[in-house]
């Protein structure tokens, strides 16, 4: 990847996740439909929506389809979560920036993929394309 810091573009995800992206309202689970954060966000316009995930605290990125990135900075997050497209399938790296080092997460992921996170601060997702 050429120069890669410039080839980052903004990719807009929260880091919560009310229900699955393809699930149309009304194909939510009925647990989730009682969720007052579901309704709020169900409520939102879709610019309302970006405007909200611009403001999420973890730092994301991506280049085409190729390599997405997320940085959590002092979320301490036990389980998270990437929405990668599912034509393509993703080797996943836990980066701790901290003690500077990187392991694989899980091989084959694509779509909506959950992941065990260590819980500590400065830890950062890279999804990388394997096909």
């Amino acid at each position: 990847m050429e120069s890669l810091p410039g080839a980052l573009e903004p990719w807009d995800e929260p880091v919560w996740t009310l229900y699955e992206p393809d699930l149309q309202d009304g194909d939510a689970p009925a647990d989730l439909m009682e969720n007052p954060f579901f309704k709020l966000h169900a409520s939102l316009t879709e610019a309302e929506r970006d405007a909200l995930n611009l403001k999420d605290s973890a730092y994301c990125g991506h280049y085409e389809e190729k390599a997405f990135i997320k940085y959590y900075g002092i979320q301490q997050p036990g389980r998270s979560c990437m929405f990668l497209p599912k034509n393509h399938t993703y080797r996943i790296e836990l980066i701790d920036t901290r003690e500077r080092k990187k392991s694989v997460l899980m091989n084959g992921a694509s779509g909506t993929v959950w992941f065990d996170m260590p819980g500590k601060e400065k830890m950062a997702v890279f999804a990388i394309a394997t096909s």
